[in-house]
């Protein structure tokens, strides 16, 4: 079975769209805790998530529609991995913003979602020969490794 090229574009929007709505989410914890320098960290994260899913959703109409190279193991790997990130949806991220110990657990988790995007995101790499699908992965990877050294930068100052 393969992942047509329309379902991994609708799978990275729906990372992208799962960290969208914990940034928003994480913003709206440090306003009830009136740290606005905080907040507005989150915020400019979610628009940053927010412009990825942008750059997805463009990807639908400027590409070919054609299926990744890889097997049926590498299609369970890559299920697998999906089915993994720390958030799989809307109710799990309000699940954990309702438990959550500490400020620092956010940021923890924080960095454990973009290191699950990553990870996402350099599989894709490994499907995709087209020069312009590895350069738009490659960019959004760099995006996301920048998210990890903000994050780390505002919680160990």
């Amino acid at each position: 079975m393969k992942y047509s090229l329309k379902e991994i574009i609708d799978m990275a929007v729906a990372i992208e769209d799962n960290g969208v709505y914990f940034y928003t989410q994480c913003a709206e914890k440090f306003e009830e805790l009136e740290d606005s320098s905080k907040k507005e960290f989150f915020r400019m994260l979610a628009d940053e998530e927010s412009e990825h899913k942008k750059i997805f959703s463009s990807l639908l109409s400027e590409l070919p529609q054609t299926e990744g190279d890889f097997t049926e193991e590498y299609y369970l790997y890559l299920n697998a991995i999906t089915k993994q990130q720390v958030f799989k949806d809307i109710n799990s991220i309000d699940s954990y913003m309702k438990s959550i110990q500490s400020i620092g657990d956010i940021f923890i988790t924080a960095i454990h979602t973009e290191q699950d995007s990553i990870m996402w995101y350099r599989e894709l790499l490994d499907m995709y020969k087209n020069d312009k699908t590895r350069s738009i992965l490659n960019t959004l990877i760099a995006e996301e490794k920048k998210h990890i050294v903000k994050l780390y930068s505002i919680m160990n100052p």
